[in-house]
């Protein structure tokens, strides 16, 4: 079991989202974390490091962007196909202690692939604080079977949000390219979709969707890339929705 957390410039939130891990009553697992060349002190990242003993932490000196992170991780440090990687972001967090035995169940149960949702969305001040994700229009549902049938998740509504997971042999079956600009630079936004619409794709239907509240979304951070971004997020969807789609695993 591994979770993967990557982060840039979030050091307000990165205590709680990494004592949301380490707190987990199931302690078998890697922590891979990644600082994007974040602007930090030589003490926040000593405090990270700490926190961190054991478990693998990189940081980076010039931005790499989450695609990129999160694809040189995998590669380099999960070596069994069969490991199950837990994606939480580093301003977010697991919410309750018991995350690793909900997800390692509904794997041992179904035969899936992939799984995503539910999470709580953390906005104070917002109409959306609290609000769950999966009650808010197409977000956190099955794809129709049609979708899923006729293999064009790129055709409709990006659906999957937090908590995300994946077994590690699906994820590094996507080439590269997929998390490529067509100037051949790597993805900065979207990084969501560059991953889960080849993960999808190749799963022939073999997802679950988790009803539980296992995550809270952090729509606070002023670096979120729906405020920071908005012209990358714009080019790099429309990119990815224009890729051909993965053929479906045998």
């Amino acid at each position: 079991m591994f979770f993967l957390i990557r982060s840039w410039n979030c050091f307000p939130y990165i205590s709680r989202c990494l004592r949301s891990v380490l707190d987990q009553k199931v302690k078998d697992f890697t922590i891979l974390f990644v600082d994007d060349a974040s602007d930090y002190t030589r003490e926040q990242k000593k405090y990270i490091h700490e926190t961190l003993r054991g478990h693998v932490a990189v940081f980076n000196t010039v931005r790499k962007y989450a695609a990129r992170n999160a694809y040189e991780l995998i590669h380099a440090y999960v070596k069994q196909d069969d490991a199950i990687v837990i994606n939480v972001d580093g301003d977010d967090w697991l919410e309750g202690v018991d995350v690793i035995s909900v997800i390692r169940t509904i794997y041992k149960k179904t035969d899936c692939v992939l799984t995503y949702g539910n999470c709580r969305y953390y906005n104070p001040g917002s109409p959306i604080h609290n609000t769950i994700a999966s009650s808010c229009g197409q977000l956190n549902h099955r794809y129709a079977k049609d979708i899923e049938h006729n293999n064009v998740y790129r055709k409709t509504f990006f659906i999957p949000l937090h908590l995300r997971t994946w077994k590690a042999g699906l994820f590094k079956k996507i080439k590269k390219e997929s998390f490529l600009r067509p100037n051949g630079s790597w993805t900065r936004s979207c990084e969501d979709q560059a991953m889960f619409f080849p993960m999808l794709e190749m799963a022939r239907g073999r997802y679950e969707v988790l009803k539980e509240i296992l995550y809270v979304y952090n729509k606070e951070n002023v670096y979120n890339d729906e405020k920071t971004n908005r012209e990358d997020l714009l080019f790099d969807e429309l990119c990815i929705y224009k890729k051909p789609p993965y053929d479906p695993l045998v």
